[in-house]
C-alpha cells in the first residue's frame, strides 16, 4: 500500500512539474486567426457577421456596418476592446499588409457605387476621409 501512495505522489509530482513547463498556446492561436483574416478577408468577415452587413450608398445603415467591421476587426487581431472607436489609433500599429487587408476588408464590404468615389490604399486614409464623414451624417 505505501509503495502504490509513493507511486500516486510521484506521478502527481511530475504531473505539475509538466504543466508548469508547457506554455498556453495562446499566441499561436492569435497568429492563426490574423492568417485566416489576412487570407480569407470576406469569408472571415462572413463567418464573424452572420448578418453581412454592406455599407448602403446613401449611409442609411452606417451604425450596423461600422459595428460589424469593428466586430471582424477586434476577432481578427484579438482585441478586448474597440478597433474603430478607441482613444488609440489602432491603425498607426499596422504593417503595410494588414493596413491593406483593413481597407480591403472595408472596401469590399460597401456599395459598389461608393468604391468609385474613394479608392484608397491605406485604411486609416480611407477611414478618415471616408468613414468618418459618413458617421456624422448618419448621427444627424
Amino acid at each position: 500500500m505505501q509503495n502504490i501512495l509513493n507511486n500516486q505522489n510521484q506521478v502527481i509530482a511530475e504531473l505539475q512539474a509538466e504543466r508548469t513547463t508547457i506554455k498556453p498556446p495562446t499566441s499561436s492561436f492569435a497568429n492563426d486567426i490574423k492568417r485566416q483574416f489576412l487570407k480569407l478577408l470576406l469569408k472571415f468577415y462572413k463567418e464573424v457577421n452572420p448578418r453581412k452587413p454592406i455599407l448602403s450608398f446613401d449611409g442609411s445603415n452606417y451604425i450596423e456596418w461600422e459595428t460589424a467591421i469593428d466586430r471582424a476587426l477586434q476577432h481578427a487581431f484579438v482585441l478586448k476592446t474597440s478597433f474603430l472607436n478607441n482613444e488609440k489609433d489602432q491603425f498607426a500599429g499596422l504593417d503595410l499588409l494588414k493596413g491593406k487587408a483593413v481597407a480591403a476588408l472595408m472596401c469590399s464590404t460597401i456599395d459598389d457605387t461608393l468604391l468609385s468615389i474613394k479608392i484608397l490604399k491605406f485604411a486609416s486614409v480611407w477611414w478618415t476621409n471616408f468613414a468618418s464623414p459618413c458617421k456624422s451624417s448618419s448621427q444627424n
